[in-house]
């Protein structure tokens, strides 16, 4: 039997990088793969071999600059495989992520969509974040969780009318990952799979785009409210409050860690004050100095004796 074939969908905006993205799908495990690179950034991009290793390369031109939806759209359109992945023109897979996925769908018959842990990592090469939650649908209500690199899911879904939305420009990945939940739970393959480039120019953490990304949630929850039932609001609160829970757990125990220090530096303070006073009485004491005279004449012997 054939192992099923995954298109794999490559978003770019011909950053140097692209060589390595791609090169990264031609190192892949997994036997049955094509590349769908959609040109995202319109006119000239960088001429693309046919195919990256063994796999088979496809372009995808619209003739203009396209937002990120609109490029995973056109990617959606133009795949063939019976399952899809995504991958980033400035992030790369390791080997085995792909056939860790397929293996994953195909150990749970009844699951669509199968995602693995993700490294986001410097310009250096040093790790600085990981991605590596397990599934929880009313976590994935409270944000997105999991990096568009890491999941691959069955077409089917997009044949069954999932898409991007396209007036999103920041969380249409958390609002496609809400479409495909609405089929049945994620499988999580708690192995890191992808690495993606944490930058320094994506602008993340400025005020602006904290007010954008602000503004871009509560347009997600304004389209999903209406489409979550009494049952799945019910577990979003209660994610919530043991949340609070967890954090308030957190803080009594950093709170009684703090003072056990506190405790513990008072401790040490007494006892060196204590040992300041039980020294002070040594050198007072007749002990201490009726010998003074003696180390005196020693010292003078010595200087006697070495200026002989």
């Amino acid at each position: 039997m054939s192992a099923p074939l995954v298109s794999v969908i490559v978003r770019s905006i011909a950053r140097p990088e692209l060589e390595r993205a791609l090169a990264s799908v031609a190192g892949q495990s997994y036997p049955a793969l094509e590349v769908v690179c959609v040109n995202a950034k319109g006119g000239e991009h960088p001429p693309l071999p046919a195919t990256v290793g063994k796999v088979p390369i496809r372009r995808v031109e619209l003739g203009r600059p396209l937002g990120r939806s609109e490029a995973a759209n056109a990617g959606l359109a133009a795949a063939v495989g019976e399952y899809v992945a995504f991958l980033d023109d400035d992030d790369w897979f390791l080997e085995h992520h792909v056939a860790a996925l397929v293996e994953a769908l195909a150990s749970n018959p009844s699951a669509r969509v199968a995602y693995a842990n993700a490294e986001g990592v410097d310009r250096d090469g040093t790790v600085v974040h990981r991605f590596a939650e397990p599934f929880c649908y009313a976590r994935l209500c409270v944000g997105n969780f999991i990096p568009m690199d890491a999941a691959l899911f069955a077409r089917e879904l997009v044949r069954a009318g999932c898409a991007f939305d396209e007036t999103l420009t920041v969380y249409e990945d958390w609002d496609f990952w809400l479409q495909l939940a609405a089929y049945g739970p994620f499988v999580h393959v708690d192995r890191v799979g992808v690495r993606c480039s944490a930058g320094g120019s994506s602008g993340v953490g400025l005020a602006p785009e904290r007010q954008q990304q602000r503004a871009a949630r509560v347009r997600v929850y304004e389209k999903w409210r209406h489409l979550w039932s009494g049952e799945q609001l019910d577990a979003l609160v209660a994610f919530l409050e043991e949340e609070a829970r967890v954090r308030d757990l957190l803080f009594a125990a950093a709170v009684a860690a703090a003072d056990r220090t506190s405790q513990e530096l008072g401790r040490v303070a007494s006892e060196a004050e204590q040992a300041r006073r039980e020294l002070g009485a040594v050198l007072a004491s007749r002990s201490w100095s009726w010998p003074a005279p003696l180390r005196g004449a020693k010292g003078r012997v010595g200087r006697g004796a070495r200026g002989g």
